[in-house]
């Protein structure tokens, strides 16, 4: 039996192993690949990378915790730029269950130093869709007279001077919804107030975005997990998202390779045992 001839019998549980590894050593530390850019998520970027001391990002959590793994690395990506940038983050959800990830999202940055309700509030679900997008954007306190956890806003320097949608400097709507979310924040955010608008989008509903973005009504969009990873990129610090897509590619190339091995041992194997005069 020659070389070929083994290549073609080698033991799955082999495979198994390289595949295991091809996914899980990535996952456990960021490999460094290099990573493609895309414009749309270069814009979002830029978009964030604008804001200034005390200026106010509104991160509408409008996601499930359906959609967390596709959505969570990009969340935590935005929001340590825009802290990073001294902005401070205001995060409400039409939504019902963004709040739960916006505590998540909020303990995180808790453990990381940022102290709650001077720079990061999670505002908890308001019912009503596009109506409480309106509400958020006309009176934005007395929409939000308390927070997710009961506590009164009134008093939190987070909230200073946030009375309108014209004290919003950038929204980030992480959206997995036409409506509720999404689209909302276009017809009663960014048409009426002219407010710089960007989505974290669950990757199926990228194309029905698009128009959007080619009109300039969005200044930026991230795709999904894929996306997230290219911000992680950009903000030069790689973390779930970079390690996912990473995984993602080696455990193909592995695929790749192997299917190319399996083809050459087939076709080498038999010219080999022809030669012989093996059938």
């Amino acid at each position: 039996m020659n070389f070929f001839d083994h290549l073609g019998r080698i033991d799955r549980r082999i495979i198994y192993v390289l595949l295991f590894l091809a996914v899980a050593v990535p996952l456990m530390k960021p490999l460094g690949l290099p990573t493609m850019i895309e414009p749309m998520t270069q814009q979002a970027f830029n978009q964030v990378n604008q804001l200034k001391q005390g200026d106010v990002l509104i991160f509408a959590m409008d996601t499930s915790v359906a959609y967390k793994a596709d959505l969570y690395a990009g969340s935590i990506a935005i929001v340590q730029h825009a802290l990073d940038r001294g902005a401070r983050v205001l995060i409400p959800a039409v939504v019902q269950d963004g709040p739960m990830v916006a505590d998540d999202l909020v303990k995180y940055f808790q453990k990381k130093g940022i102290k709650y309700g001077d720079r990061l509030v999670n505002l908890g679900f308001v019912p009503g869709g596009e109506t409480a997008v309106a509400a958020m954007a006309r009176d934005f306190p007395a929409t939000f007279p308390k927070d997710y956890y009961g506590n009164s806003t009134a008093g939190m320097p987070a909230m200073a001077g946030v009375k309108t949608a014209k004290d919003f400097t950038l929204v980030v709507a992480a959206a997995v919804n036409i409506t509720p979310g999404g689209l909302d924040w276009v017809k009663q955010v960014q048409g009426p107030y002219g407010t710089p608008l960007v989505f974290l989008s669950g990757a199926m509903l990228v194309p029905q975005f698009v128009p959007y973005l080619q009109s300039g009504q969005l200044k930026g969009m991230l795709k999904g997990i894929s996306g997230s990873a290219q911000y992680e990129t950009l903000l030069k610090q790689p973390g779930a998202a970079t390690a996912s897509m990473e995984g993602q590619s080696m455990a193909h190339s592995l695929v790749i390779i192997l299917i190319v091995l399996g083809n050459l041992s087939f076709i080498l194997g038999a010219a080999a045992r022809k030669a012989r005069g093996v059938r």
